[in-house]
């Protein structure tokens, strides 16, 4: 931070809100001032630059050499004078092509005639030597008179004044030079101001923030930027201090992420008069003072009824203190009036309860105005709602502030009340908004007060899920989630979701609720609040499939209770000793029951049940779980305090997230457990599917012209083993949308049942749509062997053969997997062969030439030592390999080792139809006729085909 200050005397203005112009790009003068102007206008003035203005000459702006910067001036200058803030800023700007035409040839400028004037000096066309004055063809402004902040509930009184340049062209350089003034006497003549900055990379032709006031004025300055050194930007000549910094200014330090707010860099330079924070304090007391006549209530009048009846309600001024605040909350809407002297004078509280509306300062003094009735004392405070924390490193000013709000004292506590705030009840009177820093306002002035940071007393949030997975593991489980808000944020979510229309206000709520986990689908969430306690309610019910992952013979369920934590960085040099911002306090609860299958045999719980984790910052996030009657159950407060901490506490944070996630409870089935699909037909039998299919169903039903509606559906049917359904809904699928991931899809159902010409079209079109992918070209060229098309088939690989790229070898394999299926052994084991000796080290191929010559009878050592040697080099192969060499060994009659190979095959993947027939065949010749037809009939349940796949090559059952 740079400060400084120059001077004795007292120089008095301020300013506020300066809008500037628009489309020409023209930067504006970050000045703030809230009154009446002189010569206040809502017309814009035409009249040549004032004597006090220092420009720059007309031809700096000329350049149309394209090599030269496209902003050729950005020219600000500032004069702060008897309590009028003048801004002039000059603008120009080369038009390169067409779309710069069409933004840049629309100047617009926005002022507010209540505080000052907009006056126009000139815009001018620089066209090679040629100056075209554009003001002299007789060219004016138009002046818009309508509210553009509207639906943002503000009336701010701004004027906004547009003109189309004609005769515009490509190459042109537009010079735009206005001035806008204003003046407002409501602070005691105090001044304020700021200037805007402009660093590099932003590369200008010429650029300069001036600002001058009289040398007997006690105005101080500063900026938050790097390069900018009041010794070498300041000066004093003819009665006038001038600040003058040359623009661009340097380049800028890379912020840290997740900074402190005062660690920000806004790019201004701040002026100012007052003399410290208490000065600020005293100047704007008298608004908010609830003993004057403009503040009082009318006897016997509405209000003072309403008064009365919250006197009558309770004696306890905590329980008045919080009626007072639902009154002011409920009952006046939300509306900014910044115009007529409004900018900083509030509405009187008599008004605000006839209009029924107001800003942050007409709810104040009304909530002022209802507590010194009741007795209860407090004070109005200024705060910053975009970065608070930045307010201990700015100036003395007014500007530094954008918002109003109450403490209030009862009993000795202090409350930090926001009469803007919906929902807020008695219970949430004791959490304090991230404010960082307030000012109060006091007749004897005031220090900046810092807001406590503390997580709120209770969840603000609650989350709730039920959880079906009775159906299985890994299958779709019914799921309701409910979610609560309390306080502000309920009242927030009412107003977010009213009058918004049911497809918006379903996918918001779906979006809300997508923070309780497990990445459910949610049919059309309801609604509900309820103005008596502040809460609202969403739920959602529709279907999960929360993952269930396969190791060492077990699976495991990790709720992922915990989420994950992200730490930012701070290894660069620069960051290292700049603190970590924790956010706004947080309290959340989340909580889950979840129903197991098979009532929870065979399931336990891993983990600690039952932890708190203390970190700095953190309010104390706890964990609790238990596994009961076959139903896993577990709640999880998250509360973060906020503040901050050094970046020296990262690593220690880091290490405690990780360990208290290890820590948190998992559930793992006992080794042996059954796979998902061995549980499918006792499930249908229970009718445990039936829920999810409704709810399947009514979801489509929400939207059925949305083809991955009944991509899903085809899932589900594919999991409960009906594959002939799915193949139903893929083609509803396919007839809104054709694409390429459905039809490969249905054509793997199609070749599940054994329909080979209906998956050989769906894989053709596939092809069609893709004729690069060398997967359906595997699969189409197959099929078409296997219905007698071997030589379209060969054709189609052989084209790929002929581009000659490095996907060779992977063509040769599909020719030789074609011949094999086609009866042409020699020719298959000649094409494979050639393959892998093109990519000797490629698992794919090798699996795929352990596969065929198991197939095809042949080099069976060989064919073993490939599918070794690829379980060797890819984890990912590992079943399809252990299958390959299960298969080499079947034929050589080794059935020890083949029944081993596919027992652990099936240890990996417990769904693979080929294993289960394979090992039929083994058990089969090793005279094991229950175990044989047990695995047979599992293969033929999970790919009721299954025997055509073998059966040509004598491996039938």
């Amino acid at each position: 931070m740079k400060e400084t200050g120059q001077g004795s005397g007292r120089r008095r203005g301020h300013r506020r809100g300066l809008r500037g112009v628009g489309r020409t790009g023209l930067l504006l003068i970050a000045l703030a001032s809230i009154s009446e102007p002189a010569h206040a206008g809502d017309k814009p003035l035409y009249q040549p630059l004032p004597d006090w203005v220092t420009p720059i000459p007309i031809d700096s702006a000329a350049s149309s050499d394209a090599t030269q910067p496209q902003q050729r001036v950005i020219d600000t200058q500032t004069r702060i004078d008897h309590g009028t803030v003048w801004g002039y800023f000059d603008n120009a700007v080369r038009i390169d092509t067409p779309e710069a035409l069409t933004r840049v040839g629309t100047v617009t400028a926005t002022w507010a005639p209540d505080h000052g004037d907009l006056i126009i000096h000139a815009i001018t066309i620089l066209r090679g030597a040629q100056r075209i004055d554009v003001l002299a063809g007789g060219s004016r402004f138009q002046v818009l008179r309508r509210e553009a902040e509207l639906e943002s509930l503000q009336l701010n009184g701004l004027l906004t004044a547009t003109m189309l340049v004609e005769g515009l062209r490509v190459g042109d350089v537009l010079d735009v030079r206005m001035s806008v003034t204003q003046h407002d006497p409501v602070l005691a003549g105090h001044g304020n101001a700021a200037a805007l900055l402009v660093a590099q990379p932003v590369s200008l032709g010429f650029g300069r923030a001036r600002v001058l006031w009289r040398d007997g004025d006690a105005i101080r300055w500063k900026s938050c930027l790097t390069g900018v050194s009041p010794d070498q930007a300041t000066h004093s000549s003819a009665g006038w201090h001038e600040l003058s910094v040359t623009l661009p200014v340097a380049k800028q330090p890379d912020s840290a992420p997740r900074a402190p707010g005062r660690y920000a860099r806004p790019s201004l330079i701040e002026l100012s008069d007052f003399a410290d924070w208490a000065e600020v304090s005293r100047t704007m007391a008298p608004l908010y003072r609830t003993d004057s006549a403009a503040a009082a209530i009318k006897q016997g009048g509405d209000l003072d009824q309403e008064v009365a009846r919250i006197a009558a309600a309770s004696a306890d001024p905590r329980r008045r203190t919080a009626m007072a605040l639902q009154l002011v909350q409920d009952k006046i809407r939300y509306f900014a009036v910044s115009m007529e002297g409004g900018n900083l004078v509030p509405q009187t509280p008599e008004q605000t309860w006839s209009l029924r509306y107001g800003d942050c300062k007409a709810k104040t003094l009304l909530l002022l105005a209802i507590l010194g009735k009741l007795g209860i004392e407090a004070e109005a405070a200024l705060a910053n709602l975009g970065n608070g924390d930045l307010l201990s490193e700015r100036l003395p000013s007014v500007m530094a502030f954008n918002h109003v709000m109450v403490l209030a004292h009862p009993g000795g506590a202090t409350l930090w009340l926001d009469g803007t705030a919906l929902g807020t009840r008695e219970a949430d009177l004791d959490d304090v908004p991230p404010y960082h820093w307030v000012l109060p306002l006091r007749a004897a002035g005031a220090s900046l007060v810092k807001a406590p940071a503390r997580a709120p007393a209770h969840p603000v949030v609650e989350i709730h899920n039920d959880i079906d997975m009775r159906a299985g593991i890994g299958m779709f489980a019914p799921i309701v989630i409910e979610g609560h808000a309390h306080g502000a944020l309920a009242g927030q979510l009412n107003s977010l979701v009213a009058g918004l229309d049911a497809e918006t206000r379903a996918n918001i709520l779906r979006k809300l609720l997508s923070g309780g986990g497990f990445g459910a689908v949610l049919l059309r969430p309801t609604f509900a609040y309820d103005p008596a306690t502040g809460a609202a309610t969403i739920r959602g019910e529709g279907f999960a499939m929360p993952t269930w992952k396969r190791a060492d013979s077990r699976y495991t369920f990790n709720p992922g209770m915990l989420g994950t934590t992200s730490y930012p960085d701070r290894t660069r040099a620069i960051w290292q000793d700049v603190p970590v911002a924790l956010g706004d306090p947080e309290n959340k609860l989340i909580t889950s029951s979840i129903l197991l299958p098979r009532h929870g045999e065979g399931i336990a719980m891993e983990g600690i049940a039952d932890e708190t984790l203390n970190q700095p910052g953190a309010g104390g996030n706890t964990l609790h779980a238990q596994l009961r009657d076959g139903t896993f159950a577990y709640a999880i407060t998250f509360t973060i305090d906020g503040g901050e901490v050094p970046a020296s506490a990262i690593p220690a944070m880091r290490r405690e997230d990780v360990e208290f996630a290890n820590r948190a409870p998992k559930l793992r089935t006992v080794a042996g457990y059954p796979a998902p699909w061995q549980g499918v037909e006792q499930a249908r039998r229970d009718h445990l599917f039936d829920r999810s299919a409704a709810l399947i169903d009514r979801w489509i039903g929400e939207k059925s012209d949305d083809a991955a509606r009944y991509r899903m559906r085809a899932m589900f049917h594919a999991l409960e083993l009906d594959p002939r359904a799915g193949i139903a809904d893929l083609g509803k699928a396919l007839a809104l949308t054709k694409d390429k991931a459905t039809l490969r899809e249905r054509s793997e159902l199609y070749q599940a049942i054994g329909d080979r010409k209906s998956a050989l079209a769906d894989m053709r079109a596939a092809l069609d749509l893709d004729p690069s992918d060398i997967g359906a070209l595997s699969i189409a060229t197959r099929l078409m062997a296997l219905t007698g098309d071997k030589d379209k088939a060969l054709a189609l690989i052989d084209a790929g053969l002929a581009n000659g790229d490095d996907r060779e070898p992977f063509y040769r394999a599909i020719k030789a997997e074609t011949l094999a299926d086609a009866g042409d052994k020699a020719g298959a084991l000649t094409e494979i062969d050639a393959a892998v000796e093109k990519r000797s080290g490629n698992a794919v191929l090798l699996n795929m030439r352990c596969r065929l010559k198991g197939l095809l009878d042949a080099d069976l050592e060989g064919a073993a030592a490939d599918c070794t040697r690829a379980i060797q080099l890819s984890d990912q192969l590992a079943t399809l390999s252990l299958e390959g060499r299960a298969l080499a060994r079947l034929r050589q009659h080794d059935l020890t080792q083949a029944g081993g190979d596919l027992d652990t095959a099936l240890d990996i993947n417990p769904a693979s139809a080929e294993a289960y027939y394979l090992r039929a065949l083994v058990r089969r010749q090793a005279g094991k006729a229950d175990g044989a037809a047990r695995d047979l009939a599992a293969a033929r349940l999970l790919f009721p085909a299954i025997d055509t796949t073998f059966a040509p090559f004598g491996l039938s059952w």
